[in-house]
């Protein structure tokens, strides 16, 4: 029997059993599936935040996953209902964005609007939770082994938000990017592309496919953030109790911390703040 993972991120937070909701739908369309919450602490509405959160959760679900995202301020409007395919991953949500940051990294390979007689809802659809009663049922009839085109008719125009801050200026050696995220120990998660170590070196290769890797000098770099110069380290032991620090986080891209606290409150920085990565050529 297939079992395959559902892995549910939604703005539902924990005090109502909306998020519960929706896992007992699926799990009584297709009880074999398997369920993962992945978080249900998206700000309210937060499609930026939606589409950054399924970037970072992507590349560690098993292959043929069901990536189920439903954040949806625009819940009973025009909006469409999506179903999406990429080589190794599903992913079922509201088209406003909330998949983004994954079609930018990698175009998805097929898409399609859902169609309501085509999912067999086991309730009538409300105006105001789509996630009960369309998402939800959608996530499950694949895990059932429903074919994503049985879902409802292709589309090819997916809403995407606009692309974080990324800029070279290579006659000044420096990357400008913003803060797109703060964890919950307030680090703060930068546009500024994925760092990687080669030999002696380091390679940045731009986040969203925004430019060609750049090759600079692993020496000598450091993060300007506001008028403070901020050392790189490899992590945050490396950086003496209360300083800052900019290292490459879990999901490779380049962070932000204060050591033994939160650099959203002791730097001041807030979301959609420019920094800039210096270096030498």
């Amino acid at each position: 029997m297939r079992q395959p993972l559902i892995a549910c991120l939604t703005d539902f937070g924990t005090a109502d059993p909306f998020a519960g909701i929706l896992k007992a739908v699926a799990v009584g369309i297709a009880p074999a599936a398997r369920w993962v919450d992945l978080t249900h602490g998206i700000p309210a509405g937060d499609i930026r935040q939606t589409a950054l959160a399924a970037w970072q959760s992507a590349p560690f679900l098993p292959e043929g996953s069901i990536l189920l995202a439903v954040v949806d301020p625009g819940v009973g409007s025009s909006r469409r209902a999506i179903a999406v395919a990429w080589d190794r991953l599903l992913a079922v949500g509201p088209d406003n964005g909330s998949f983004s940051y994954l079609a930018m990294a990698t175009p998805p390979v097929q898409a399609v609007e859902i169609r309501p007689e085509c999912i067999a809802p086991p309730h009538p659809i409300s105006n105001t939770f789509h996630g009960r009663d369309l998402f939800a049922v959608a996530a499950a009839r694949l895990a059932a082994g429903v074919a994503l085109e049985a879902l409802g008719d292709p589309v090819s125009d997916l809403t995407l938000l606009a692309p974080p801050t990324f800029e070279v200026d290579a006659s000044q050696c420096t990357v400008t990017g913003e803060v797109i995220h703060f964890d919950h120990f307030g680090n703060a998660v930068t546009s500024i592309g994925a760092l990687r170590h080669v030999e002696d070196r380091l390679v940045l290769d731009p986040w969203l496919r925004q430019g060609p890797p750049l090759s600079l000098a692993a020496d000598g770099a450091f993060l300007i953030a506001g008028n403070l110069e901020i050392p790189l380290r490899a992590t945050y032991a490396d950086a003496p109790h209360g300083s800052p620090l900019a290292y490459i986080g879990s999901s490779g891209l380049l962070e932000v911390a204060i050591r033994d606290g939160h650099a959203d409150e002791v730097l001041g920085l807030r979301l959609d703040d420019h920094l800039q990565l210096c270096y030498k050529g």
